[in-house]
């Protein structure tokens, strides 16, 4: 059975004295104790039993009987009994004045003065008397525990941390998260709707009941979205240790369904694609075209360059994207990096693109730089819809149709999923409910592939 050990705090309590009298009376021998793994700097502990017998030993000498104290010899040096001529333990010694600050008349402020690791220090700039003495004996009662600290080995204490508040602590995580600055502003607009929520509550008081009432509140497609920032930023406040667990760990954070998103409108066909080329910048006009005919993301188009292009092979590159001002290129593991094959719709609409000398892109602005998408979209995309009065559609409706088209021309949705730089299971919950024909498509090929096959009857009379 092992035994119980104590600290020096829980003797004092079970003897009704204070922790430093407790510490105080071991170092003089009166009380058995010993340092954790037997080394100098390792936290006191005290044997229960061996307490108790100290304990019972006073009873029976009685008060005031006197005597030398010694410590026994044991295996372990840092080990020390008390003799039956121990002094009464009821007696505690007194203890000199408790270390204090003060406060020294400087011109028209104060300053406070207290010591630290055997020297003065201060800090001035005080108003009232009253503010630096509340200052100085606060400094000099965190030196005293952190000296008492490191004399014991005990663990040293921590200083109070700055970050109260919900506002607070969504400041301090911006900060330090280190992403780029258009991922790092993505998270601040998200994580406005938790500080206009709780910002001025502290860590300690949220509870899961409200945070969860508040998810309800949110916008039923962005939710998902703005609950995951909140709930990555007090998972932070756990890891930093101002929180013992993340509030929000056992709420349900469920995307929207796919009944639930912005509704997709593809085109209806090549003749709609052109009518709207037709009707836009000649810089611009091929645009429509090549992205429904790759499928590409209009901040994958954007970052092109002439070098990405082999018009003779038929095929270009994905190997950056230019986002929210910012050009990022994808990890080598991405699959956002990869290579789509170009349809002779699209090569042809390449090779009428007017060739520039002042930039390497493939669709610049005016002056050469990149495409502001929301420029892009007011400025060219809109006035082509209305000047050849077909439905509008989103830019990325343009993805869309590629999508749909070629699952109806009967691309697998593996190959599909690798030319689109997205995942099979994407590729499925997106777009597979804009066909209703491919059931009767799909038991066609089933069909096709039976009549191919001689019957297992057919095979054993051969």
């Amino acid at each position: 059975m092992s035994e119980q050990l104590l600290t020096a705090r829980q003797v004092g309590e079970y003897l009704g004295l204070s922790t430093s009298t407790i510490l105080d009376r071991w170092e003089r021998g009166d009380l058995p104790g010993f340092r954790l793994f037997g080394r100098k700097g390792g936290p006191v502990r005290f044997r229960l039993a061996e307490i108790e017998e100290t304990l019972q030993a006073w009873r029976l000498n009685g008060p005031g009987a006197g005597g030398e104290v010694s410590p026994t010899p044991t295996a372990d040096p840092t080990r020390r009994v008390v003799t039956q001529a121990s002094p009464p333990l009821i007696e505690e010694k007194k203890m000199p004045a408790k270390q204090r600050g003060f406060a020294r008349k400087r011109g028209s402020l104060w300053l406070a003065v207290w010591r630290e690791d055997g020297r003065e220090r201060s800090r001035g700039g005080f108003d009232t008397k009253t503010s630096a003495l509340d200052y100085a004996n606060t400094k000099a009662d965190e030196a005293v525990a952190r000296e008492t600290a490191l004399r014991f080995g005990d663990r040293l204490p921590q200083p109070a941390s700055n970050i109260a508040t919900v506002s607070d602590l969504v400041e301090a995580f911006l900060q330090r998260h280190r992403v780029d600055e258009a991922t790092k502003r993505k998270l601040r607009a998200q994580l406005k709707h938790a500080k206009d929520a709780f910002g001025d509550r502290r860590l300690e008081t949220l509870q899961p009941i409200e945070l969860d009432v508040w998810r309800s509140t949110l916008p039923a497609l962005s939710a998902h979205y703005l609950f995951r920032a909140f709930r990555q930023v007090l998972e932070y406040a756990v890891a930093m240790g101002l929180l013992g667990q993340n509030p929000t760990s056992r709420i349900k954070n469920t995307r929207a369904s796919v009944d639930g998103r912005r509704e997709i409108h593809p085109f209806e066909d090549w003749e709609q694609v052109e009518a709207i080329s037709a009707e836009m910048d000649p810089r611009y006009a091929a645009i429509p075209i090549v992205l429904v005919g790759t499928g590409l993301r209009p901040e994958e188009l954007f970052a092109l360059e002439r070098r990405d292009l082999d018009l003779d092979a038929g095929v270009l590159s994905v190997e950056r994207v230019h986002s929210q001002g910012r050009l990022k290129e994808p990890k080598k593991s991405s699959r956002q990096r990869r290579r789509v094959p170009l349809r002779q719709r699209v090569v042809e609409a390449l090779r009428t693109i007017p060739p520039r000398l002042d930039t390497p892109l493939l669709f610049p602005a005016a002056r050469g730089g990149y495409i502001d998408g929301e420029k892009f979209r007011y400025r060219e995309w809109k006035p082509a819809f209305k000047a050849a009065d077909v439905d509008y559609r989103r830019v990325y409706d343009s993805r869309h149709t590629f999508a749909s088209w070629a699952i109806a021309g009967g691309v697998q949705l593996f190959y599909l999923a690798r030319i689109m730089g997205t995942s099979v299971q994407m590729i499925d919950q997106t777009y597979g409910h804009l066909l209703p024909d491919s059931e009767e498509y799909l038991r066609g090929l089933l069909d096709s592939y039976d009549l191919g096959q001689p019957t297992a009857t057919a095979q054993s009379e051969s």
